[in-house]
């Protein structure tokens, strides 16, 4: 898997919202090549068979992720408010995304709270001393997770994150 990620041997209870906050269709072989042999599995003759994996990648994220075999259906955990980062570290193709923050607001509001503001861009040098905006619509912590993994890059440019909206007083 690489990354830096940290396998967890039991699911981060504490650590993260009971609910998925997203579910989405992946390829089963797709995740696999992706995060490697699950955490943990469910009994393979199981009604719905799952794999299961707890995950913990260097910026911090703390992800519990659950694939339904027979559907290839994924239900992602997480601590908080951080769906774009959660996907940006899968980097898997998804569909069928459903948000619990689209599907039902009240119970999302209910377990997260107001959702993160994704008002903050990457942006780097382009080595002739003119900005380009790399990302945007990124979480604080999004923003600062991907400027450390483009700075461990090797290059020797510079990367720095802005936020788009004026602060709150």
């Amino acid at each position: 898997m690489g990354d830096g990620v940290r396998r967890l041997s039991a699911f981060p209870r504490g650590e993260l919202i009971e609910e998925p906050l997203f579910t989405a269709r992946i390829s089963e072989l797709g995740l696999l090549e992706r995060l490697g042999p699950p955490t943990q599995a469910s009994e393979p003759m199981a009604e719905d068979p799952c794999f299961y994996w707890d995950l913990v990648w260097p910026c911090g994220l703390v992800m519990g992720i659950e694939l339904h075999q027979l559907d290839e259906r994924l239900a992602v955990r997480l601590g908080g408010d951080e769906i774009g980062h959660a996907r940006r570290h899968l980097a898997v193709e998804l569909s069928e995304v459903e948000l619990l923050r689209d599907t039902d607001p009240a119970r999302y509001r209910e377990l997260v709270g107001d959702p993160a503001p994704a008002a903050w861009e990457v942006w780097s040098d382009d080595g002739r001393g003119r900005p380009t905006r790399l990302h945007a619509g990124l979480t604080s912590a999004d923003a600062h997770c991907l400027i450390e993994e483009l700075s461990r890059s090797g290059q020797r440019t510079r990367y720095w994150a802005r936020c788009t909206e004026p602060a709150s007083e």
